[in-house]
């Protein structure tokens, strides 16, 4: 770890914006302060009047306040009045102490509120490379508690940082009225101040920083545990991942003390520059009482506001930790913020309008992914297919052949440079990002269902979905008797990621998502693998049905089942090796027909046809 990490030139600038925003609640704040400011400078003064009262030097206050009070000759009525004076002060004070901190730390939850909402909608632009290079636990520990920073530092720290500003002039100006010579023998030893802020301050910001990453680094082992929990049990790595997380912890633990450890040295720092300023005062201004040149309600209002201003000083190290530790938040979730997305509607938008054929062509498409920093390996070499309109094509290879990179670009998963993908003649960089993926239903060989109910992950797709369209699209991939059998039907809850299913439910399910909408292509990207091969020759003959008319594009590793397909593909190292029918691939004696003869094989020498294996209902899961 750095001593001082670097920077992000934008933070003040992404911080006064959201401030800014926030204006009328924080100028509401600051004038409150001010009323609060003004009824507590008051306080030390009224007290002057009544010492001077005592000691019988007549009326000494201004001639509006000493025309609302008794005469000088009545000293316990006059008492009692500023007493009175006193107690609606110290009320006022209160109100506008309140209403100061409601404007204030609301101004502080709204910068939370559009903060968290815009870091949000940004991360939903970003692309898979963002995602693969950022863990989970880092993400959520960046949403949450480096937008609480932001937040302490938008609601307590601009509070304080107006308040110390406010008690500063309106503590001061008395002061230098009642002697220039004591206030400036007073602050002498918060000279001192700025030599210990430029000392402390960043280093406050980089064991903050450090800090923050630490838990960052915490949430995310705790997170890939959780969800690796089958797996570290079942190797019985318990312990290991135990240590592992001590150390992270531990790690994070020597951070925040090294915070807190500036923080602390800060505090009694800032408190004995008050303390000395206190001294200096009692010894000179005492002697200044003797000689005659004070009185002693002088005397004793002057240290009233320097009373003032002793807890905005020592707060002062408590504001620099709040206001480093924000920066460092802010710069962290910069980091996101500034993230550019893979892919992103070009300068000229074009929609291709409801008459969509279907033809798909790839031109020359290369890609490549960044293995090592500044190091790419590529996948796809200079490839080039043309897809007919409702043309059904099947692409097989080997593992690593590109398979599932080359159907990814064409909705624009992964991104692909501009001349070199055409839907309908048109270069998907030139078409809205949102019309381009309703036109193409993209089903990927990794299905991800969301904690809601069946019915819900069926339709999240379709804003508005039909009357029985989740029963239909179950009925599509073979499912609905299954969910049907679950004690609460379609609004059964499937769990996180639909734990309670099994691989081919989940998978199921997600075909059937992506079968309510109306696109001119289809792409299934090997979304069967975990389904037995009886139920996806079913499921396909559906699926021909229900996606007749439209361009189809198969990825599968299982070819039985696929010899009605117009073309098939065969991927290899990046380009196509083999093209063609069945039937002329079967000719050729290539790779495809041993694929074929091998699984053919396999096929005939089992005994009972595969099945899949049957998933608990989520009903009896604890």
């Amino acid at each position: 770890m750095t001593d001082q990490p670097t920077r992000n030139p934008r933070t003040f600038v992404r911080l006064k914006k959201y401030l800014w925003e926030q204006r009328a609640s924080y100028s509401l704040g600051v004038l409150m302060l001010l009323f609060t400011n003004l009824c507590t400078a008051g306080i030390p003064f009224l007290t002057k009047l009544s010492f001077d009262t005592f000691e019988g030097l007549g009326r000494s206050g201004p001639a509006l306040l000493e025309s609302m009070l008794p005469g000088a000759d009545d000293v316990a009525a006059r008492i009692s009045a500023l007493a009175l004076f006193l107690v609606g002060l110290a009320l006022l004070m209160g109100a506008c102490r309140t209403a100061s901190r409601i404007f204030i730390f609301n101004g502080g939850r709204r910068v939370e509120f559009v903060l968290r909402n815009d870091l949000y909608a940004h991360m939903l632009t970003l692309g898979s490379s963002f995602f693969g290079r950022n863990s989970v636990g880092d993400l959520v520990s960046r949403t949450t508690s480096d937008i609480t920073a932001v937040r302490l530092l938008g609601g307590p720290g601009v509070l304080h940082a107006a308040n110390t500003v406010l008690v500063y002039v309106t503590a001061v100006v008395p002061m230098w009225l009642i002697s220039a010579r004591l206030t400036m023998l007073a602050l002498a030893p918060l000279a001192l101040l700025y030599v210990v802020t430029r000392w402390v301050g960043p280093r406050i910001y980089a064991r903050s920083y450090a800090a923050q990453e630490g838990m960052a680094r915490l949430s995310a082992l705790a997170n890939e545990s959780i969800q690796g929990i089958r797996i570290l049990q079942s190797y019985v790595r318990e312990s290991y991942r135990q240590e592992q997380f001590t150390s992270v912890s531990d790690a994070y633990r020597q951070s925040y003390l090294g915070w807190v450890l500036y923080r602390a040295v800060l505090l009694p720092i800032l408190g004995g520059m008050s303390g000395i300023g206190t001294l200096i005062i009692l010894w000179f201004g005492g002697q200044a009482v003797i000689d005659g040149r004070l009185t002693l309600g002088d005397l004793v209002a002057f240290l009233g506001y320097l009373g003032l201003l002793m807890w905005p000083t020592v707060a002062l190290g408590w504001m620099i930790s709040l206001i480093q530790r924000g920066r460092a938040a802010l710069d962290r979730l910069g980091d996101i913020l500034d993230a550019t997305p893979d892919v992103a509607d070009g300068a000229s938008v074009l929609s291709p309008g409801p008459a969509m054929r279907g033809s798909v062509e790839f031109r020359d498409l290369s890609f490549a992914y960044e293995v090592d920093k500044g190091v790419r390996g590529f996948v796809l070499q200079p490839l080039s297919l043309k897809i007919e309109p409702g043309e059904e094509l099947l692409v097989v290879g080997p593992a690593g052949a590109g398979k599932s990179t080359l159907v990814s670009t064409l909705p624009r998963m992964l991104p692909a440079a501009r001349g070199q993908i055409f839907l309908d003649g048109c270069d998907i960089h030139d078409m809205r990002l949102s019309e381009l993926r309703r036109r193409i239903a993209f089903v990927p060989q990794d299905p991800f269902l969301f904690s809601m109910s069946v019915r819900e992950n069926i339709s999240f797709g379709v804003e508005a979905p039909e009357q029985g369209a989740a029963e239909e699209a179950a009925a599509l991939v073979c499912l609905d008797q299954e969910v049907r059998s679950f004690a609460e039907g379609f609004e059964t809850p499937v769990g996180e990621r639909g734990v309670t299913l099994s691989g081919g439910q989940r998978q199921r399910m997600a075909v059937a998502r992506a079968s309510l909408g109306e696109p001119s292509v289809w792409v299934f990207d090997d979304c069967l693998s975990s389904v037995d091969a009886g139920t996806e020759r079913e499921i396909l003959l559906r699926l021909r049905k229900h996606t007749e008319g439209a361009t189809t594009i198969h990825v599968s590793h299982r070819v039985l089942g696929y010899e009605q397909v117009d073309r098939i593909v065969v991927l290899q190292a990046g380009h196509i090796s083999e093209q063609g029918s069945h039937e002329e691939l079967m000719a050729l004696d290539g790779w495809y027909a041993q694929l074929y003869r091998r699984q053919r094989l396999d096929s005939d020498l089992e005994l009972e046809p595969q099945t899949e294996a049957p998933a608990l209902n989520p009903t009896e899961v604890s």
